[in-house]
Formats: structure tokens, sequence, C-alpha cells
């Protein structure tokens, strides 16, 4: 959520009746009860004698009346903030969309070379006896459940009611660790199927009561009921407090605080009753509390243990003008049944009367003048531009601003859950402004083409933008974060003087490469090599940039570091973690007599670490070169390809940009001198060997390709007006590719070596940094190597992608990755100990990892016979609790958001973009869309059928119009099943993309 707010400036004082319209609802009869019918007078049939006359009527009724099988309508399926019906409601458990399954290799993105692993999935995040919350939309309907296990990659829960329900994942906002023990569990776990069985086969026998019942769950019913009955006491032993938490909280100055927090306010609670444990139904019973005001509160993340779940507490004036909206809204609409009018009808004689009616008279304004130069569309977005458009002209007041901003909390922030009243706010302005007769819904998706057309929001802006806030750090509706306001004096007064500006060493005559592309801006690392007197050794020096010898820890430039630990890299919103321009880059950016830190490791030819340095360092000579080039100058070509699906390589819609002028002198292969090349090849040979004796612990040996998505704003303009519109010019060009040839093994080997290296030197000294470790894989080694080995590399090395369940299996025996001050091994790196430490410039806990190093190393104790001391924790910036307790945390939840936001969402934000572009506006720049696609189905469940294209994977919902003309239903759907499928919808806003079947494969082509 973002810091800075409109102003409410609203007054709900409007002339006319100040009573509320109570929104009208519809009512279904249902049939009753046979028990509850009057009783007949005569007997001439029993009940039994008519059932079978009743079913032989109803098989002959549906033999001569078919229809297509009745499903859930798939536009349906809002998320939080997404009402998608008409009669906004809360949905019973069984009609919920199963959450999709784990990302597969399409979904996972490379930021960096040593970053490889950062988006693996999870591992099970559920263990047999963990009490769970199951729910829907997060706000009316939510069921107690127990989770039984994940037995063959699909989870197993008994829910409060006595039933039984398998899923293949899911997500909770509340878990209760070892809630059962294994003399409840046992009876129902017996009752579960001991074979593997598809998912539909197990939704099938739920559906037919075969499994689990409340007999053999009676244990766990008693147990959950209990757990319910006592949240329901806290509930009304506490209700006054409970129903003034917003209050209570606003008040305060943290906009972040876990639930463990939240609940010590509420309650009065000093430290020592909080440290003592609060009882679990306690927190579920304000976990509920909070989740019911989503006016007031909203859900962030997780630090870790359920207690530390992290809410965002709604600043006081939004919460204020969200209420005032409301009742601005309700006297709005008393207007027309006065004077017998709709409220698109109503004219400027009558809406000049009210603030509301003022606003819409300048939004139909707006809208029309956008109209002229983009066409509204029914897809989440605008058209692309027609011609050039002049600056915005409507002028908007305090009062407008502040309505923009609640419509921009509801389409763009994802403000309110699915049930929430607050959306009819929303939707009674887009009636009133009478614009939107064309669109199916006057829904969220409606409000954000809204805000585009009065020029709010860009034609191209990213709804996942706003949705994945990162705690503390403000969103700019033109591009990327804000930015820190640092005065006249710039970076320059948040700097000291260089801490080894006297003794670094200076690296004269020395061979080092810069090895990035040819577009990064921040060169934060460089390798070398250097010979010994034994020819079998070589030190390899890995120089990183050294920002952490003038930034200080406590500096305003290094808090923004911390509270944005991650450059963001999405095309048009690349932010960096100081929260300002190039001037900590063009400082500290690698180059001639720049400051490094450098990591030294000596190597034999075997791939051995033999011994450990690091050094503040200063570079003379260096060579910039790209992977590309690097990797042609060594005679290494990349044997990896997109899958054997993949029937796209490349993709562009709009022009393709005009080559940029280099920020450095490049050199290629062919102009690498032979005292340049031969230092290229030795690092390459020794960078493969480090590899080999990697693979030989475990290490992943290969990654997939994936798609990559990047957008060109060359031919684009962000014109700002006074009030903080946006007069938008222009389209972006976007290009995807699958990123072959985008790393170099030798850089890759060299930078997880540095890692090594870091956390060797560290481990010795006992300095406390961010190791990272697989503890999970510790546990299981044996198995995992064997599974390893046997099954899931030789999948990856043959260029085939595991199945989900292989992939569950992998990665539940791996573990999930911690972030520890203790050394520990870590599997799919292949090393003993590692920690990240080449990219400060971009990646808040590298620039930790430097900080803690470089006190040591201003420390320098060492013993009598030379060899380093441990350092004294009190010399260090940072303790082992603190980085435990209170750095690493908060890190993983701000990191997590960062790397989602651009190498997932954003990237498929892109991809749609591209997609409806080259579907619905076709230009002579876009490369053509086939007429059908190829769709593989992922999952069919209850109506619902997931799965993806064959056109760069793209995830893609199949609706079920065209299975009947085939005479298939949804039930009949299998995982793998193929189809030919054409375009039914794209919608930027939900990110949600819609196919129709139109044949079905056959068995070659699914191949």
């Amino acid at each position: 959520m973002p810091l800075k707010r409109c102003p409410v400036g609203i007054s709900i004082q409007e002339s006319g009746r100040a009573g509320q319209k109570q929104p009208s609802r519809q009512c279904y009869a249902l049939p009753s009860r046979l028990s509850n019918r009057p009783k007949e007078s005569h007997k001439t049939d029993s009940t039994d004698d008519l059932v079978p006359n009743i079913r032989l009527r109803l098989r002959q009724w549906e033999a001569e009346n078919q229809r297509p099988e009745a499903t859930g309508i798939p536009k349906d399926s809002g998320g939080p903030g997404r009402a998608r019906n008409l009669v906004i409601r809360a949905r019973l458990l069984d009609e919920i969309e199963p959450e999709e399954g784990e990302p597969t290799a399409l979904d996972e993105a490379l930021p960096d070379s040593d970053g490889l692993l950062d988006l693996l999935p999870a591992p099970s995040q559920f263990r047999a006896g963990d009490l769970i919350e199951l729910q829907d939309d997060g706000d009316r309907a939510s069921m107690l459940a127990v989770c039984l296990g994940n037995f063959h990659g699909i989870y197993h829960f008994y829910t409060m009611n006595g039933k039984w329900y398998p899923t293949p994942i899911t997500k909770s906002q509340f878990v209760v660790r070892n809630f059962a023990d294994d003399k409840a569990l046992r009876p129902v776990i017996e009752k579960l199927p001991k074979e593997a069985l598809p998912f539909e086969t197990l939704r099938a026998m739920k559906d037919l009561r075969m499994g689990p019942d409340r007999a053999s769950g009676a244990a766990l019913l008693r147990t959950m009921n209990t757990f319910q009955e006592n949240t329901q006491v806290a509930l009304q032993q506490y209700a006054t407090r409970f129903q003034n938490a917003r209050e209570i909280l606003a008040g305060g100055k943290d906009r972040y605080l876990t639930l463990e927090q939240i609940t010590s306010r509420l309650l009065k609670w000093n430290i020592g009753m909080a440290d003592k444990g609060i009882p679990q139904h306690i927190l579920f019973a304000v976990h509920r509390t909070l989740m019911a005001d989503n006016v007031g509160f909203r859900l962030i993340g997780s630090l870790g243990p359920t207690k530390k779940t992290v809410y965002a507490v709604t600043p006081p004036e939004d919460v204020a003008l969200i209420q005032n909206m409301q009742t601005l809204a309700r006297l709005f609409t008393d207007t027309p049944g006065k004077l017998k009018r709709s409220l698109s009808a109503l004219d400027s004689s009558v809406l000049g009367r009210s603030q509301l009616g003022r606003f819409v008279l300048k939004a139909r304004e707006a809208i029309d003048q956008s109209r002229r130069y983009r066409d509204w569309t029914p897809h989440g977005t605008l058209s692309p531009a027609k011609k050039p458009r002049p600056p915005v002209r409507t002028e908007w007041t305090e009062v407008d601003l502040s309505i923009l901003h609640f419509m921009h909390l509801w389409a763009g922030y994802d403000q309110f859950s699915l049930s929430s009243s607050f959306h009819t706010v929303g939707s009674t302005i887009l009636r009133a402004i009478g614009k939107y007769r064309d669109s199916e819904y006057l829904a969220a998706s409606t409000g954000w083409t809204f805000l585009q057309e009065v020029g709010y929001l860009s034609p191209w802006d990213i709804h996942s933008r706003y949705t994945a806030c990162v705690p503390g750090v403000s969103v700019s509706r033109e591009t990327g974060f804000e930015r820190m306001q640092l005065g006249s004096d710039g970076i320059s007064a948040q700097l000291t003087p260089d801490r080894f500006a006297d003794t670094r060493k200076e690296w004269d005559g020395h061979q080092v490469f810069a090895i990035d592309s040819k577009d990064t801006v921040d060169i934060d690392d460089a390798v070398s090599i250097e010979k010994t007197d034994n020819p079998d050794e070589h030190w390899i020096h890995i120089h990183v940039a050294d920002p952490a010898s003038r930034i200080p820890p406590g500096s305003r430039l290094a808090e923004r570091a911390r509270l944005l630990p991650l450059n963001l890299y999405l095309s048009g919103h690349q932010s960096n973690i100081w929260g300002v321009g190039n001037e900590v880059q063009e400082l500290f950016s690698l180059g001639p007599n720049k400051p490094c830190l450098t990591f030294s490791g000596k190597v034999n030819n075997n791939g051995d670490l033999l011994e450990c340095a690091i050094t503040p360092s200063r570079l003379k000579d260096i060579v910039f070169i790209t992977p590309q080039e690097a990797n042609r100058a060594v005679g290494f070509e990349d044997s990896r390809q997109p899958p054997a699906w993949a029937t796209t390589k490349s993709f562009q819609v709009g022009q393709s940009p005009p080559e940029k002028p280099e920020n450095r002198k490049l050199v290629t292969a062919s102009e690498l001198r032979q005292d340049q090349l031969e230092p290229l090849q030795a690092l390459h040979r020794l960078a493969m060997a480090i590899r080999k004796k990697r693979l030989g612990k475990g290490a992943v040996p290969v990654f997939a390709l994936r798609p990559d998505a990047k957008a060109s704003f060359d031919g684009t303009s962000i014109d700002k007006t006074s009030s903080g519109l946006l007069t938008c010019n222009g389209d972006p060009s976007i290009s995807i590719r699958w990123n072959s040839g985008a790393e170099a093994p030798l850089v890759t080997n060299a930078m997880i070596l540095a890692g090594e290296i870091a956390a060797r030197w560290c481990a010795d000294r006992k300095v406390p940094i961010p190791f990272v470790k697989q503890s999970g894989a510790e546990k299981h080694l044996e198995l995992l190597r064997a599974y390893t080995e046997r099954v899931y590399y030789p999948l990856l090395l043959r260029g085939e992608e595991p199945s989900l369940e292989q992939s569950r299996q992998y990665f539940d025996l791996l573990g999930r990755d911690d972030l520890s001050t203790n050394p520990g091994p870590h599997f799919v790196m292949g090393l003993d100990a590692y920690a990240k430490v080449t990219s400060p410039l971009r990646r808040y806990s590298d620039l930790v990892a430097h900080w803690q190093i470089e006190a040591a190393l201003l420390q320098g104790n060492k013993d009598e016979a030379g060899k380093d001391e441990a350092v004294a924790p009190q010399n260090l910036p940072f303790t082992a609790k603190k980085l435990t307790l209170e750095v690493f945390p908060w890190m993983l939840l701000r990191q997590g958001i960062i790397r989602r936001l651009g190498n997932i969402d954003g990237n498929d934000a892109y991809m749609h973009q591209a997609l409806l572009r080259a579907w619905k506006y076709p230009s002579e720049h876009d490369s053509k869309l086939p007429d059908t696609f190829r769709y593989t189905v992922s999952r069919s469940v209850q109506g619902w059928i997931r799965g993806r294209l064959d056109w760069f994977g793209l995830g893609a919902r199949m609706v079920p119009d065209g299975l009947a003309k085939m005479g298939l239903r949804t039930a009949d759907l299998r995982r793998g099943d193929v189809f030919e499928v054409k375009l039914k919808d794209v919608d930027l806003h939900l990110g949600e993309v819609l196919v129709e079947a139109v044949a079905r494969a056959s068995t070659k082509e699914a191949q």
C-alpha cells in the first residue's frame, strides 16, 4: 500500500434525504423436503413405489432434452478484490476452484548467475497433524481442517464438517502445527486409498463418500470443535476490543504488524505475557477479526510461523475515504428514484448538485477525450494508440483526486475481498458515468480501464504492481517505486570516506573480465586468474563492487536497501535498491580505478578449493565482454533447447527498438588478444572442473530454458500534469524469447565459487552472515541422492519436464532454502557452505555480508601462529541474533514479493499484452499468431479446466463450450489431454487467458 495518500477531502453532506437505499436481492425458491409436505388423505402409492417412476421419467426427459453440461462460469472465479459475479456471494468449499499446482520450470526465472535457485518452488507446506484454515475468498467462508499428509503428491485433509478433502495444493493463512496426534489421525488415514490415484479419481471418490467418514474422524472432530468453541469464547470475551481493532491499531505509527504484535496490542498484553506464548485459539480469533475487516487490514505475508503473519494496517485517511465514499454512493443512488431516471441518464443539471455528480461529469468528459485516441476494450486494458494525443485537459479538484484514489484502491490494489459490499461503490460510479454499457460486468476490471481512460494509470500498466506491494515502499504510478528525496546534496551526504583507501591491493598488469549482457548498467562482478608455482593450481579471483566501504549500515541509502532488498528488473519499472537514480551505480560499478572486494580461491585442476582469501582491492585494466562472446571465445555452446512442444521460438509486437549505443566498450571473441584469450580459456576450464565437483555432490545438472518477455518504451512518452494525471502516447514494443545463451558457465561457476569462499572465510572466523543452506536435504540425503540420480536428474538431462508428482517428491525431499547465521550444506548447489556475495549493488543480503566481512577485515586479529582468530561480535554491524530475528525474516518476505513481480507476474503480464495486441490489434510490425493453439490439460475439476498453451507455455483456462460439440464433458478430461483450441478472451487486469476447444489433438500430435 502506498504511503502517500490523496487527501480525503470529501463531505458526506448532500442535498436530499440521507436514508440508505437497500440493494435489492433476488430470491430463489428451493424445493421443500418430502417430509415437510402436507400429508395426503389417500395412500394409493407408497413413496418407494414413486421413486423408480420419477427416475425413469427424469431419464426420459434428459434423453429428449439434451443440454450442454452445466458448469461453473470460468470468469466467475475472482480472487481477493476481483468480484466476478453479479450477486457477490461467498461460495461453499466444494465450489472453490483448486489452487494451481507448483510452478514448473517455465515459471522459474533466473535473475542472476548466482541466484539460480531463488525461485524454486517451496516444499510441502503442511504436515500430518497440522490444523489449517481452508478458505475460498479470504473473507466470509472458511473451514478448519486437519492435514492427514501428502501422499503421492496429493494433500489430504479432514474438515470440520466431517468430510475428506483431497487437493494437489492449497494455501492457508492460519496454521497450527502438530494440532492432532498420531492416535487421532490413524483411523482416518487408514480409510484413505492406499495406491496412487489421479486427482480426478480421488475427487470422484470423495463425492461418492468412499473415503474417511465421521466415525473414523470422531477424535479429530472433537478436537477441532473444542478449538472452535474456545475461539468463539475469545471472540465474545474480547468483543469490544475486537470491534474497535481498526481504531486501536490505526492510532500507532506502525503500518505493518505481525499477528502476535496485533494480539498483544488489542488485549493489552505486556511483552512478558506474550513471550509465554499466546494461545492458538486467541490468535485465530484475532486473525478472523482482521480478515473480516477488509477496509482496515490486509494480509501481506509471513515472517515464519503463523504468529509472525504480517498485516498492513490501512492508513486512517484511506479508511475515512472508503467510508465516506460508501455514504456518498448511497446518497447518490437516491436521486434516480426521485427523478424516475436511471443513473446513467442523469444530466448535468442534476449531477452538478453533488460532489459525486460533478466528478461523473468530468469523468465523462475525460473518457470522451481519451476515446478519440484509444478505444475502450472489454479485455482489461485500452487499445493501442490510434494517433498522438495532446495533454489531458480535464481539471480535477482535490475531491476528484480522492475519488480516483478510491477507484484505484478498488481496481488496482484489490483492497476489498470478493464478498465485500464496497464493490458496489465502484460499480455505482461506473454505472453513473454511463460509458461502459458494453462491459459484461461493472466490476474491478472495468474500473481499471476507467482509470486508464481518465489518465490516472498508463494504458500499459501492470495490475500486479499494486497487488504485490513491498512493505514500506510506495509504488509510483509512472514507473517502478517512488524514489527517496535526499535534498540538494544528493547521495554525497550519505557516504563516508573509503575505509580501505590506503590499503587496497592494486591489480596492475592483470587481465580482469567483466562478463555481462550489453544492457547491464550495474557491473558488480568480474573474474580473473593467476598462476601459482604449481601448474596444477591457480588462484581464481572474483572481484565484486564495494559500496559497503562507503555506505554505512545506518545511512538512509542502507535503510532504503533494507526496505527494497532486491533490484526490480521489470521492463518499464526498473528500480534499484537505493531508491535513487544512477548515482550509486556510477560510483561503484566496476571499471578502471574503481574499488572492489576480491574473493580469491586457490583451485586445482580437479575443481577442489584449497585456500581462501578476501582482499579490498582496486581494479586497473578491465575487459568488458558479453556472455555470448565469452562462450564463443572458449568454444562453449549451450545445448539446451526450448521444450519439444514449443511451436514458437520468438515473438514480437510493435516495431523493434533501435540498437542503443554501448554504455561501455565491449569486445568480441575475435577481438581478444592472445594474452586475453588464454586466461579466459583457463578460467573456463577450471570453472567446468568446479561444476563437475559440485555435480558429484548433488548439484542440479541443468536448468530448463524459460520464456523471457521484454518491453521497450522507446516509442512512448508520459507527461504528468500538475494534478498528477498522465498523458500517455505510443505503445511499448514487446519481444518474447527463450533465454538461451544468456548464461556463461564460466561466470555461473565463478560466482558460486565466490559464495563458497565467503562462506568458508566467515565460518572460520565465526562471522555471522546470511548463509544459505538446505537443512531438509540433510535429513533425507540418501533418499534424495537416489531419487535425483535415478529419476529426476535424468529427465532434466534429456530435456524433459518432470511431472507435477515428480517435482513435488523432489522438493519435499529437498526442503526449502534457509537463511542462517550458521553455515550448512546446500544440496542443489553441491556445496558444504554457501553465501551470496557477488551482487551488493542490487541485493541487500550481499550488502549485509559485505558489511560483516569488512568489519572483520578491519579488526584483523591473528593468533601467535598468524592465523585469523574469531571476530569479536561487538565489532560487527549485526549480531547473529539481530540477523536471525530482525533482518532475515523481513528480507525474505520482501525479496519474495519483488522476485514474483519481476520474474513471474510481470513476465506473464507482458506476454498477455503481446498476445492480446497480436490477436485483436495486429500491425505490420507484429509476429503472426497461429489460428489455433495446442492446449495441454493440467487439471479438470468441477468444471474448471486449467492447462498450458504451446505458445511459450502460457497458462490458460479452457471454457467448456467447445467440449459439448465433441461429445465430451469436463468430467471426462484427464491431465495430459491435448486439444486444438482458439482464443476466447484475454483479460489483462485479471491476468487470464480463456480458450475454447475446436478439436481433440491426435495421439501423434499430442506427442
